[in-house]
């Protein structure tokens, strides 16, 4: 604490100094919400992006747009557990509203509030797929559309947030 009020003084006349301190200046808010999550045990390299999971979680599916990760049991095509649908697919003109208003129109889906990860924030929507739950996260970074789905959660789930942040773009 001492550290902190000494590096926001000025050293001349030891005056604060006004363009130092605050709420969250100077803290690396993704490094904080990282430090705060479970930690990643093994990573999937893919072409197009990098993902890591959380211990007990598993590759389900990797086509050439998707990457399918769950945790729990899977048995007769029904899933007991939570699964995470990452998808990143060139933007071509799409925007994040692009992609929930097209949810809402094909399927019914209900907009809801923005969700930060980390320093990005997500556009949203919920729907109901095969009876079962689901929030869609949205987001566009440079060139291409981000599209995680998440099943059997929220986005406040630790695992999931741990998943969703660890995300990398090659």
């Amino acid at each position: 604490m001492l550290a902190a009020t000494y590096a926001c003084k000025n050293t001349k006349n030891q005056q604060e100094n006004v363009q130092c301190g605050g709420p969250g200046i100077g803290i690396d808010l993704d490094t904080v919400e990282a430090l705060s999550l479970p930690p990643i045990e093994e990573e999937v390299e893919r072409d197009d992006f990098t993902v890591g999971l959380p211990e007990g979680w598993k590759v389900m599916s990797n086509d050439e747009y998707c990457l399918i990760v769950y945790k729990g049991t899977i048995e007769e095509d029904y899933l007991d557990g939570r699964a995470v649908h990452l998808v990143i697919v060139p933007a071509d003109g799409v925007t994040p509203d692009d992609a929930i208003q097209e949810m809402v129109t094909g399927i019914n889906a209900t907009v809801g509030k923005d969700v930060t990860i980390g320093a990005t924030t997500y556009q949203t929507c919920t729907y109901v797929e095969d009876g079962r739950d689901m929030l869609l996260l949205v987001t566009k970074y440079i060139d291409k559309l981000m599209r995680i789905e998440v099943e059997g959660t929220d986005a406040s789930d630790p695992e999931v947030r741990a998943i969703v942040l660890s995300m990398r773009i090659n």
